[in-house]
């Protein structure tokens, strides 16, 4: 008995100690800020709300204990704030 109209289908959800840290709509938003270097883009891109998206961001980097993205705005308004007290 043939089904060519079947194909197989899995999916991978990483938890650490027992809670689910990693799942597909996290990889979705992670692979969309790669691509497109922005929350808010890669928020419309995943089908998420940028709300959403950046409070998955957050849950990731507490479970895993390191940053999952660079906040460059936040970064260059720092550096500018360094820069600017060094000319003065």
């Amino acid at each position: 008995m043939a089904f060519a109209d079947l194909t197989p289908s899995a999916s991978v959800t990483l938890e650490r100690r027992g809670v689910p840290v990693l799942g597909e709509r996290e990889a979705r938003l992670l692979e969309a800020v790669e691509r497109v270097h922005s929350l808010k883009e890669a928020a419309r891109e995943a089908g998420i709300s940028y709300r959403t998206a950046w409070g998955t961001i957050q849950v990731l980097e507490q479970a895993l204990g390191r940053p999952m993205v660079q906040l460059y705005r936040a970064l260059r308004q720092r550096l500018e704030a360094e820069l600017a007290r060094a000319r003065d």
